[in-house]
């Protein structure tokens, strides 16, 4: 079966391509169907010494806001890797980005990266304040248990 981008196909053409690409199959209908609200005004939680943190999250995607208040940095985080999708949009300040087999990047605010599961990767900021707003997939349960912390 090939599957044109951008056409519409059924539930069950989806299933089938799920299980032909080996891919977990989410029911949408099974999900948690409650609105939940993050205001501005909520309080960020304390990760680290620089670093707080907001969240909202459904079953199967988690949206985190992650404020840098610690810049610039020397040197970059410890790069890391999870098994999850990720996105990320630069809301404030500048950061390079390094990614595991590509070329180092000079992020500004309004662009936008992706990383896919299990590649290392890590920042440097570069100005005092940094804000990124990262996407996951599936959700992060360890940032679920740093917020519990607080």
């Amino acid at each position: 079966m090939s599957v044109t981008v951008g056409k519409k196909i059924g539930l069950t053409n989806f299933k089938i391509l799920c299980a032909i690409s080996k891919r977990k199959f989410v029911d949408f209908n099974k999900l948690e169907r409650k609105m939940r609200i993050v205001r501005e005004k909520d309080d960020f939680f304390h990760v680290r010494i620089g670093l707080g943190r907001k969240l909202i999250y459904t079953d199967a995607l988690m949206t985190a806001i992650n404020d840098f208040i610690d810049g610039p940095w020397e040197e970059p985080e410890p790069p890391h890797s999870h098994p999850h999708a990720q996105t990320g949009y630069i809301a404030e300040g500048e950061v390079i980005f390094y990614c595991e087999g590509e070329e180092d990047q000079h992020l500004v605010k309004g662009d936008l990266f992706c990383v896919p599961p299990n590649i290392k990767h890590t920042i440097k900021c570069l100005t005092p304040i940094v804000r990124i707003v990262d996407s996951f997939t599936p959700i992060r349960q360890d940032f679920l248990r740093e917020e519990k912390c607080q």
